[in-house]
């Protein structure tokens, strides 16, 4: 899978100098630095001062702690034992053909020597001329020399190392697009080897960070190839490739795999064309195109997979706002409730289960679990979600479909409060209490009740129930209210209006009256 999908176009001067120089520049590919590829980090050390890194101090006891420390030109020993009984300190330094003199008694080649054997050879000098003189030698200073770093760097330097100074550290003037798989070193007798450091930095491979010797020569060469990954995968970066490494090598090995959110059959690779100044972009899949064939200064990228979300409804006895369900005004929460709606949206292979416990918080006193139903390609399917939430209902494991239609029963056990109340209206049920509870949660009766009160209780099923007893789900309760005064008050009111209209009359006819007799 090959041809170009859509072309991204370098601009401004970026693209002109990549024009005429025939090759990407760095910002443009996108390739980090050098030391990033290798993982550590883009900060260069100071190498002009060893303080920097390693105080003389701390030189000296790295040194003696590491048993591979090597005899180094200028290293400093200091050398005691007892000539009779008296004792003998001096001074010794390598010289740089690696050399330690001993006035009086002779030299030590120190040539491919570390510093235990240069020890052990010293103090055995010594024996052989002073028997049972006790001699001590111990490093108390270490050599410095410098290494040559050239090649593609940007510009040759002489970098100063000690004897355990390892190839990495003095490549910090590397170019991102030098090699970090062929990194030659020349020796002061002309022999050369070429290392991995890619191997030694992310493998822990030691044998690919050597240390340095004097008068060695760290060549840097061009990378061959260079890609970048980018995307949905474990560690993403700039990696280099060897010979015969493609595709899924670089995912797998070098990127460390794909994450659970890629896609892998859209991976999405980045091709600068150098004539045109353009980006080409193919698709391939990791599964048909494992060995596609990746070119030095590729971009690849690895896509988000985006699920297809779909949704199913639930309606019923569930809220819709989460504050309704928080409120501790849970006795009058009936009162004017309605069913409400909402949809919920999901992964595919997510389960009934899954659903139910995402908008558990949505339930509530008046949600019947038990009678709770699904409506599926027309047809009713009951559901147990009481069982399933808080047992081991095997319905559970249903997987949702696009569609699914979910009914939540309302389960009708509440206690109406009507007539000559505050607040007449339908409150939650509480099993095991009287009227007197139910006419507190209606505020009392109103100042328009009958005198003495008059309290009926009816049953779900219409039958009248003694004050004095337990109220069941679904009872009513009536307050009776003084009809009396209100029938008063309005035959009063329209007696009155009468008169007004009678009286009204009368003065219009006395009016008519006296204008006649004028």
């Amino acid at each position: 899978m090959t041809s170009p999908f859509f072309d991204v176009t370098a601009s401004g001067d970026e693209a002109a100098s990549t024009a005429t120089a025939g090759s990407l520049s760095t910002n443009a590919i996108g390739v980090v630095p050098f030391l990033e590829q290798l993982g550590k980090g883009g900060s260069a050390i100071d190498r002009t001062s060893f303080d920097a890194e390693y105080s003389q101090e701390e030189r000296v006891l790295a040194a003696i702690g590491n048993g591979e420390y090597p005899v180094t030109p200028g290293d400093v020993y200091t050398l005691t034992y007892l000539d009779g009984q008296n004792p003998v300190v001096r001074n010794l330094q390598v010289s740089g053909s690696m050399i330690v003199s001993i006035p009086g008694l002779g030299t030590v080649d120190g040539f491919g020597l570390t510093y235990p054997q240069m020890k052990a050879a010293v103090e055995d000098l010594v024996l052989r001329y002073y028997p049972y003189s006790l001699p001590e030698c111990r490093l108390s200073g270490t050599g410095v020399f410098s290494v040559v770093v050239k090649g593609e760097v940007s510009s040759t330097q002489r970098v100063p190392a000690w004897g355990l100074s390892r190839l990495s550290s003095v490549v910090d003037a590397a170019t991102s697009f030098a090699s970090t798989r062929n990194v030659e070193i020349v020796s002061r007798d002309g022999t050369s080897k070429t290392y991995d450091l890619y191997r030694a930095m992310r493998d822990g491979d030691l044998s690919q960070d050597p240390l340095l010797s004097p008068g060695d020569v760290v060549v840097l060469r061009k990378a061959s190839r260079i890609i970048s990954l980018i995307g949905e995968v474990y560690r993403p970066g700039t990696y280099q490739l060897l010979d015969g490494q493609q595709l899924s090598d670089l995912l797998k090995t070098y990127g460390g795999g794909l994450l659970t959110s890629a896609d892998s059959s859209k991976i999405r690779v980045e091709r600068y064309d150098d004539s045109t100044g353009t980006w080409n972009a193919s698709f391939v899949g990791l599964s048909d195109d494992a060995a596609y064939e990746l070119r030095n200064l590729d971009k690849v990228v690895v896509e988000r997979l985006i699920p297809s979300i779909q949704s199913v409804s639930l309606e019923g006895a569930i809220a819709v706002n989460r504050s309704t369900t928080t409120s501790t005004d849970s006795v009058s929460f009936l009162t004017n409730m309605t069913a409400s709606k909402m949809f919920y949206q999901f992964y595919p292979g997510e389960t009934l289960l899954d659903m139910l416990r995402a908008v558990s918080f949505r339930f509530n006193t008046t949600s019947d679990l038990s009678a709770m139903y699904l409506v599926r390609d027309g047809q009713m399917i009951p559901i147990d979600a009481r069982k399933i939430l808080y047992g081991d209902d095997e319905s559970g494991k249903m997987r949702l479909q696009g569609g699914d239609r979910f009914v939540v029963p309302f389960n009708q056990m509440y206690v109406t409060v009507s007539g000559a109340v505050v607040s007449p209206g339908t409150y939650a049920y509480v099993p095991d209490r009287p009227v007197s509870y139910y006419l507190a949660l209606a505020k009392g009766i109103s100042s328009d009740a009958s005198k003495p009160y008059s309290i009926k209780i009816t049953d779900a099923q219409g039958k009248a129930l003694d004050t004095d007893s337990i109220v069941p789900p679904e009872s009513i309760i009536n307050v009776a209210r003084n009809t009396f005064s209100n029938d008063i008050a309005k035959t009063v009111a329209i007696v009155g209006l009468v008169s007004s209209i009678v009286a009204i009359v009368a003065n219009v006819v006395g009016i008519l009256v006296d204008t006649n007799a004028i």
